[in-house]
């Protein structure tokens, strides 16, 4: 009887750690609501800076957040002209804002995928073009031309609040 209480204690013990563990991750992971939306904030604020809109505005997304990784912008545009053209343009814009190119010889002037860091005030910065008559790995044709374009901005955690 009293090796079976002891069990008993043990499992309640497990069991009210376990709780607190589990609480206590929600808690550290969660971000709160009025976090989420200066996160937004900041990655509007961003985008709006760099021109992230441009062209015909296929998707603006807000992903992420505390168990999902970081809050990320997706934004998403159709653009007219060329994918080179349309990427020193759009390289300029992020430039001009306080972001210096990390993908050097992509960018710019070639196609692809161009990484950029700024001032930690700045979330961090992707650009990623496709030329005309290209299909998407997500199988989107792009129309003759356009050039597709799209941007994905991933707030800092430092950035909650300012």
């Amino acid at each position: 009887m009293d090796q079976m209480n002891s069990h008993m204690q043990a499992n309640r013990k497990i069991l009210a750690i376990f709780a607190a563990l589990t609480l206590m991750l929600a808690v550290s992971a969660c971000t709160s609501r009025s976090e989420r939306n200066n996160l937004d904030k900041a990655l509007d604020d961003a985008a709006a800076a760099i021109n992230a809109k441009a062209g015909k505005l296929v998707s603006y997304q807000h992903t992420g957040g505390g168990l999902d990784g970081p809050r990320t912008l997706g934004v998403v545009t159709l653009r007219a002209g060329s994918a080179v053209a349309v990427a020193e343009d759009q390289v300029k814009d992020a430039e001009a804002a306080g972001y210096k190119s990390q993908s050097s010889p992509l960018c710019p002037g070639r196609t692809g995928e161009c990484g950029f860091k700024g001032p930690s005030t700045l979330p961090t910065l992707n650009i990623e073009t496709f030329a005309e008559n290209t299909t998407t790995r997500t199988g989107m044709h792009i129309p003759p031309g356009m050039t597709l374009m799209i941007i994905t901005l991933v707030a800092h955690t430092a950035q909650v609040g300012s």
